[in-house]
């Protein structure tokens, strides 16, 4: 999971069928999992969210050169 960063589970009353990338320069990806249900909402393994995100596409996997330059300059750490 690469770019993967967070869950965030909730009810709705609509249900997008498709992903859809949301955020102004951010590169996220937004995914619905519904169900009609009560108590159905047991997606819950890093497993699942995994295999979710496979299917998704992001460009943003690895920083810009410039970025990695900029963090290592001012001693900002990620894990790449």
């Amino acid at each position: 999971m690469k770019a993967f960063s967070a869950v965030s589970r909730a009810c709705s009353d609509a249900c997008r069928e498709l992903c859809e990338s949301d955020g102004y320069g951010t590169d996220m990806v937004r995914c619905d999992d519904c169900c009609t249900e009560d108590l159905c909402n047991g997606n819950y393994s890093a497993r699942y969210y995994m295999e979710l995100m496979k299917e998704q596409y992001t460009s943003w996997t690895e920083p810009l050169p410039s970025e990695k330059a900029y963090n290592r300059a001012n001693n900002i750490t990620f894990p790449y």
